[in-house]
């Protein structure tokens, strides 16, 4: 076998012991308040500087001052999202088809916000013309998907990389002896699908190699038998087709309790209390199948990893809205970073089938992890045209630091780079575009339409894969006690080859070292495609 480990990638995958890596915790905090409601939604998000609208206590409190009744609202929102074709160069010197497929679909009801909004103070006589406070209950990320991808025949495996991340360790440090769980305490986190690897006979300690005066233990699917012949579960020319399937589920939910004032109809303010919470949910799945020419004993290889993460913080958030003439709003609203308290579960879990309808098992414990997160501060800026009672035209322009994230709480060997390092070197602070516009067609009745694009915080990717697009659009109903919204979100978005099956084997000899890399020589795309329809129904009072 090639010195080289194939990755199936599906929306930027990878498998780590735990989550502890910029792209999955970026995710966790990445905002999606463009759909708090169905009105902003179909406005793209572009409510900065508009408000009376239960998005205001997501994106800017000042529209908090701009209610002049209570009123109680509650969205919903069915979301479609669909895993597209994906494409491959292959570099492996087979004479195979260079292309790769795989999709995937999910549909489900999800509960977008809920809100609550009590006018303690109206009197238009006096210079503060209105108070306000709320409290909402807003899904800021969705994380529900299953994405598939199945790969053409390669001689690369992911044997090779278990046995690389094995090289050096005493093969009776791995092997279980009283409890099942024996090999794994040995071990990090890291490194337990190779444990599995070898206890369910997939990997052998195969060689010993002496490197500056000191002898290593070499791992791989093969070993030589008495006669000096090889044998194992995947020998040299020996191909395998890879497949991947990615499972995940949970949410991002803030929950805000906010107040905002009215001085004069000229200056909007508003301070949010925001807490955030997520829950996530990870269950990947790679095999390998061989075919019957091979000389192998190896017929299907099963790893699976499991990760559950949760956690919860507070931050706050401060806005300005100012309206200098009659139908002219100027808003701006700050995010203050949170530091959040990360809890994690990891574990994993190897089946392999051998020839004369063997199979052997291994699964690990669960390692547990906690940890800190600071999210990136963020800045919101609008400006909106009100034209009477006929139209309304706004625009938004919101910035995130990516850049200046941080872990907290993780023991880093001497020299190795920390998570803030990677954030710091890899991300940039990146914005987010929104345009919306809403028509008053008469008889109560709104429509509306909307824009939304976010830029690529990755350095690492080209650009048409690191950014999101959406198209909105939607129809709204005002009567004096009762309103009804809905709306129509598209987004379209590619992932690249950023995240794959990667080891990096360094073998200390004197002041220096042997270093032999096992990356994925693969590349894979992907689009996915959402569809989210939103309902608001909501009571003035």
């Amino acid at each position: 076998m090639k010195k080289i480990v194939l990755s199936v990638v599906v929306a930027a995958t990878t498998f780590t012991a735990g989550a502890q890596n910029p792209p999955e915790l970026i995710r966790i905090f990445e905002s999606n308040t463009a759909f708090s409601t169905a009105r902003s939604a179909a406005m793209g998000g572009a409510f900065t500087s508009l408000g009376a609208d239960a998005s205001s206590l997501d994106i800017n409190p000042a529209g908090l001052g701009m209610y002049r009744r209570s009123e109680a609202s509650f969205t919903g929102y069915v979301l479609s999202r669909k895993a597209g074709s994906f494409s491959e160069r292959m570099t492996n010197n087979l004479s195979l088809p260079a292309s790769a497929s795989g999709s995937a679909t999910k549909n489900n009801v999800n509960i977008s916000n809920f809100s609550f909004v009590y006018n303690a103070l109206n009197n238009p006589s006096r210079k503060l013309k209105a108070l306000n406070v709320g409290f909402s209950i807003s899904q800021q990320a969705n994380f529900r998907s299953r994405m598939e991808a199945q790969s053409p025949y390669t001689r690369s495996s992911i044997a090779d990389m278990f046995g690389a991340q094995l090289f050096g360790v005493s093969p009776e440090a791995l092997k279980y002896k009283n409890s099942i769980y024996d090999g794994y305490e040995n071990m990090p986190a890291s490194a337990w699908g190779a444990v599995g690897a070898f206890q369910s006979g997939l990997v052998f300690d195969n060689d010993i190699v002496n490197v500056g005066g000191k002898d290593y233990v070499r791992y791989g699917p093969f070993y030589y038998d008495d006669k000096g012949v090889q044998v194992g579960s995947l020998l040299d020319g020996d191909i395998v087709r890879p497949s991947l399937s990615r499972s995940t589920g949970g949410s991002t939910v803030n929950y805000n309790f906010s107040v905002g004032g009215n001085v004069s109809d000229k200056l909007f303010l508003g301070l949010t209390l925001n807490i955030v919470s997520f829950d996530y949910n990870q269950l990947d799945i790679y095999r390998e199948v061989t075919p019957q020419e091979n000389r192998g004993d190896l017929l299907d290889l099963e790893y699976r990893q499991n990760l559950h993460m949760n956690g919860a913080s507070a931050g706050v958030k401060f806005g300005m809205t100012v309206q200098p003439v009659d139908g002219l709003r100027i808003g701006a609203a700050v995010h203050s970073p949170v530091v959040m308290s990360v809890s994690e579960e990891f574990s994993t879990y190897n089946k392999n089938f051998f020839l004369g309808n063997q199979s052997y098992y291994s699964y690990s414990p669960a390692f547990k992890n906690r940890y800190k997160v600071r999210s990136a501060p963020r800045v919101t800026a609008g400006v909106s045209y009100t034209f009477g009672k006929r139209a309304i035209l706004s625009a938004d322009y919101e910035h995130a630091w990516y850049n200046t994230m941080d872990v907290r709480g993780i023991d880093y060997r001497p020299g190795e780079p920390t998570l803030r390092d990677e954030f710091r070197q890899n991300y940039r602070a990146a914005g987010t575009v929104k345009v919306g516009a809403e028509v008053n067609m008469g008889r109560g009745f709104m429509a509306r339409a909307g824009y939304n694009y976010k830029m690529n915080n990755n350095k690492l990717i080209d650009n048409k894969y690191g950014t999101v697009q959406s198209f909105s659009g939607g129809l709204g109903y005002r009567g004096r006690t009762v309103f009804v919204d809905l709306a129509y979100v598209h987004a379209r978005y590619k992932t690249p080859l950023s995240y794959y099956y990667s080891y990096t084997l360094s073998i200390p000899n004197g002041n220096d070292y042997i270093t032999e890399s096992y990356v994925s020589d693969s590349k894979y795309t992907t689009t996915f495609k959402d569809r989210n329809v939103a309902l608001t129904v909501g009571v003035k009072f």
